[in-house]
């Protein structure tokens, strides 16, 4: 291959066109640049000045380009942290994961994107365990002022009887809620 051939090629790879036939002559107020096999070739300043221009065009939308991706990655960290803390919150029992996501120290839990993973939320829950029982729910609701000395006990007569008249409204059920009613009434 010779260096007519070679040049032609890298003007093509370029997207220049080259004119077969035509000599290598500069023109007026062109420039030049010298390739690996040591010829020069030239081009009109205009065209190598809108190339430098396009060039910094490129350059400052892919610095804004990766400034989005860095800023989506950042977003796309946060919310995958915070959808792993709700997930394990809601099953360790957390009554708000909202408010327990806030308050948990994160410091020691790990994001990867690519897995798609996180480590270390148990070990955040179990903090907040420790720290912030007040989050968690209690298996059963403690009963207190007044209506703990009832808790457990039979429901009264009154109650009793609404109950089987609104289950079974027979004549007899019906009566005998009124009847309570009335002695329920009396009685205040």
């Amino acid at each position: 291959m010779n260096d007519e051939q070679v040049s032609e090629r890298k003007d093509v790879a370029h997207g220049l066109q080259a004119v077969p036939g035509t000599p290598a002559e500069e023109p007026e107020g062109a420039a030049s640049a010298n390739d690996e096999s040591g010829t020069e070739e030239n081009f009109p300043r205009d065209y190598v000045k809108s190339l430098r221009e396009e060039n910094k065009r490129r350059r400052i939308e892919a610095r804004e380009l990766a400034r989005k991706v860095e800023s989506l990655s950042t977003r796309a960290k946060g919310l995958l942290l915070k959808a792993a803390f709700q997930d394990e919150a809601v099953k360790a029992g957390i009554a708000h994961p909202e408010d327990a996501f806030k308050l948990a120290d994160l410091s020691g839990v790990e994001v990867e994107t690519e897995e798609e993973s996180v480590k270390g939320i148990a070990d955040a829950v179990e903090s907040l365990r420790r720290d912030r029982p007040y989050l968690f729910r209690r298996d059963k609701p403690r009963p207190y002022g007044p209506e703990a000395s009832l808790a457990g006990s039979a429901p009264s007569p009154l109650e009793a009887a609404r109950d089987a008249a609104m289950k079974n409204p027979s004549i007899k059920n019906v009566a005998r809620y009124q009847t309570e009613l009335a002695r329920a009434k009396h009685k205040t």
